[in-house]
């Protein structure tokens, strides 16, 4: 007979994740902390949720591609775009004020929930041990420091925890592997390279603590646990280091050690173990490529037509020092500073404190360092050791700690784990702050520890009280100082003008000196290097998007050339000047043609013109060669869209940007999100509690 299920676990992480957030409502209508520098990053990947509305509400169509930023930029493909993510559907019926704090709220309570779950089910502890373990992961303060530095995006690692405790669970396998694909579609729908790390984060996490968990009454002897790690060390360094070596090799190396580790009954006993996590991660990854389909295809074709392959990625490094491979760019202590932990010092500087508050610059860049605090104090981190004590529950969690330690200290350790370990597995080439994309996964298991610390004393001591009631204190400590971010965060107002009578584009004036008189240059090849401190509001995705207003020379990350006149150069000031190169957003080549209308679309362009002679119809967007037209073949005329006109008379012109790929790929996401969801709601109807699901699971 099923028992009875009560939510307190799904309640006590609401709460807490609620008492945490309680600063975001200092400030109602803020949205923004006043450092420009910060701000630019924040407002910009906020402002990537926007794209849906002004496509599905303002022109009834689902987004593909933009006009209003870089002169025509197939939007889709960004990694950050939110188009796919359900964390933008608030924004359609929302303000941004409250949507961002929704989502933010949202996430972190799903992260805390699925340490809860993880606390509950894999390591057995009772519910306030647990919802000590939740709140010193809800109260860290890596959330709102990265949010504080401007980083919306990380935000999505929140969804790593509840991911993890999917896949260790006991209970209905399909129904978790679904679960768990949907979860991780968020991530890859918005968090870019992030979803790497946390795939990483999951394989490794899964491996470790599914394999040195002990049962009660079963204690892990020194060889399973020294062949767990070396099998882990081992994995690492062979998918690592495939470029180096090349595929046939490494691959070869990895079928030897399965090969291996299938004949010897102590290796087969860890892969046993492993392997229902493995199959609902692959199965997830099953279904995060199918529903995703739509993205990833939408990706490769903008990185395919970008130079971000060429600008960010290492080229093939020269014989000159006999290694193959890629360039490995943090081979000096100069090139590592501010991406590594240099130290001891500096780890426990980190692990105690959350970001500055308020930063000051040196040279435009912040000195003090972004990405590496985590503000979970140091009682709580020194709690997490104690639990070694109870060592038989915690010694996954302490070997999973020490493993992304290791990443996240890189060259500053003998033999640089970091490249060692990490830096050659595709997709992460390019990273040039490792810390930024790995010391989460410090904070997941110093929490789980404290949980532990906390349920051990309580056995040990047997003063259930007494042991709690040191345990708010402690954590009491995290909350007074990082909740408080969220009002700095949320300080300032981000007031969204209203949207003009028609279309046009603006741009910045080319710098060439931040410190001299603006100076105007080629359009089609501005300086990007002073785009945090320098943008005013009216040159920003963030105020001009749901507005309506075009934006050239925009804060891309992944840039393709730009080609349109903005019509305006708006200075840092805020002042506007005429640019004297602007024709309009349509006109003939010769001049035969009389344009009445122009009317753009995310997808569509329509020009209604009258025409006395055959022409070039030339359009103000860059030209895109999936654009189709049923008036004539889509041409290029200086690397802008045109079209022939062979009529004259009045008549509407009208482009459709219909990329055959994505739209294919988009209708494989679409069937499968049907496909899972019917799947799940049949694992759904099942009576009952599956074998193994205790009612502990959900209280």
């Amino acid at each position: 007979m099923a028992t009875r299920r009560r939510p307190w676990g799904a309640a006590g992480t609401l709460l807490l994740t609620l008492i945490f957030c309680a600063p975001m409502l200092v400030h109602p209508s803020g949205l923004r902390q006043g450092d420009n520098f910060r701000d630019e990053d924040w407002l910009h990947d906020i402002s990537f949720s926007f794209y849906l509305k002004e496509g599905l509400v303002t022109h009834g169509e689902f987004p593909l591609r933009t006009h209003l930023v870089g002169g025509g930029y197939p939007i889709l493909g960004h990694p950050s775009d939110g188009t796919m993510s359900p964390f933008s559907l608030p924004f359609l019926v929302l303000s941004p004020e409250v949507s961002v704090r929704l989502n933010l709220l949202l996430l972190l309570w799903l992260g805390t929930l699925g340490i809860y779950g993880l606390a509950r089910q894999h390591l057995r502890q009772d519910r306030s041990p647990a919802l000590c373990a939740a709140a010193a992961f809800a109260f860290s303060g890596w959330f709102p420091s990265f949010m504080l530095a401007g980083f919306y995006v990380q935000a999505f690692y929140l969804l790593a925890p509840a991911a993890l405790y999917l896949l260790l669970a006991q209970g209905h396998s399909l129904r978790r592997a679904l679960l768990t694909g949907l979860l991780l579609c968020p991530i890859g729908f918005q968090a870019g390279t992030g979803l790497a790390a946390i795939g990483h984060f999951l394989a490794i996490a899964t491996f470790l603590l599914s394999t040195l968990r002990s049962e009660d009454n079963e204690a892990i002897s020194g060889r399973r646990i020294a062949l767990a790690l070396g099998s882990v060390l081992m994995g690492s360094i062979l998918l690592a280091h495939h470029a180096q070596w090349g595929w046939p090799i490494a691959g070869g190396a990895l079928l030897a050690l399965l090969a291996g580790a299938l004949a010897w009954s102590p290796m087969r006993a860890l892969l046993v173990a492993w392997r229902p996590s493995l199959l609902r991660l692959v199965l997830a990854l099953v279904v995060l490529a199918g529903v995703g389909a739509g993205k990833w295809v939408s990706v490769q074709d903008l990185l395919s037509r970008s130079d971000y392959l060429q600008e960010y990625l290492p080229t093939v490094q020269a014989q000159e020092d006999g290694e193959r491979g890629f360039h490995y760019q943090f081979g000096t202590p100069m090139e590592a500073q501010d991406c590594f932990y240099d130290g001891i010092p500096s780890l426990l500087r980190n692990l105690h404190s959350p970001l500055e508050r308020e930063t000051a610059y040196r040279d435009e860049s912040p000195i003090h360092p972004e990405y590496a605090p985590l503000g979970l104090t140091l009682p709580i981190v020194a709690v997490a050791l104690c639990a070694i004590a109870a060592w038989r529950r915690s010694i996954g969690l302490f070997a999973l700690l020490l493993f992304y330690l290791a990443v996240c200290m890189g060259p500053n350790l003998p033999g640089d784990p970091y490249r060692q370990l990490v830096w050659g597995l595709p997709g992460f080439y390019s990273l040039n702050q490792p810390y930024k994309y790995f010391n989460f996964f410090l904070v997941v298991p110093i929490a789980l520890l404290f949980g532990v610390g906390i349920d051990s004393a309580i056995r040990r001591l047997g003063r259930r009280r007494l042991v709690l009631g040191t345990a708010a204190i402690l954590l009491a400590w995290p909350l007074a100082q990082n909740a408080p971010l969220f009002a700095t965060l949320f300080k300032e107002p981000a007031v969204i003008g209203a949207r003009p009578a028609e279309f046009y584009q603006v741009s910045r004036p080319r710098q060439l000196d931040p410190d001299m008189p603006d100076r105007f240059g080629d359009l089609a090849s501005l300086d990007r290097s002073d785009r945090e401190h320098n943008r005013h509001d009216d040159t920003r995705e963030f105020f001009n998007v749901p507005r309506g207003i075009g934006l050239v020379d925009w804060y891309a990350d992944i840039y393709l050339e730009e080609y349109a006149w903005s019509r305006y150069w708006v200075r840092r000031d805020g002042s506007q000047l005429d640019n004297p190169g602007w024709k309009g957003e349509a006109w003939c080549q010769a001049g035969s043609c009389e344009i009445q209308d122009v009317a753009m679309t995310m997808n569509t362009v329509s020009v209604t013109l009258n025409a006395t002679a055959t022409d070039r119809l030339i359009v103000n967007q860059n030209y895109d060669l999936d654009f189709v037209s049923e008036q004539g073949p889509v041409v290029e005329q200086n690397d802008l869209l045109a079209l022939d006109i062979s009529q004259t008379g009045k008549q509407t012109v009208r482009f459709e940007f219909r990329p055959p790929h994505v739209l294919r790929a988009l209708w494989v996401s679409a069937i499968s999100l049907a496909v899972v969801l019917a799947l799940l709601l049949a694992t759904l109807r099942r009576k009952g509690i599956e074998p193994g699901e205790s009612s502990a699971e959900s209280s």
